[in-house]
């Protein structure tokens, strides 16, 4: 049997502007709020030079040192799976 890898699940959603605000990016961590009970999520602005909410996530992940494995989309928005675990775990942050 072949070795599947665990890698993180990064959750990406779209926010709509408001009266207020521009549009945003939300990145959230399920896993987090499975195994300590809180929710890890940092909500970005929407960088225009970018197509999609997925690139934008993508650059801001990259930017922080994310090895980015492969990317995916449901129904709300995208997936974005990371290999960072053990020595190598990055913080999810703005």
């Amino acid at each position: 049997m072949s070795q599947v890898p665990n890698l993180r699940t990064f959750v990406v959603r779209f926010i709509s502007p408001s009266n207020t605000r521009g549009a945003r990016v939300s990145i959230s961590e399920p896993a987090q709020e499975m195994l300590f009970g809180r929710t890890h999520k940092v909500t970005i602005p929407f960088d225009h030079r970018y197509n999609s909410c997925k690139e934008v996530a993508l650059a801001h992940l990259e930017g922080l040192g994310f090895d980015i494995k492969c990317t995916g989309e449901d129904s709300k928005g995208y997936v974005i799976m990371a290999d960072n675990w053990g020595l190598d775990f990055i913080e999810l942050t703005k």
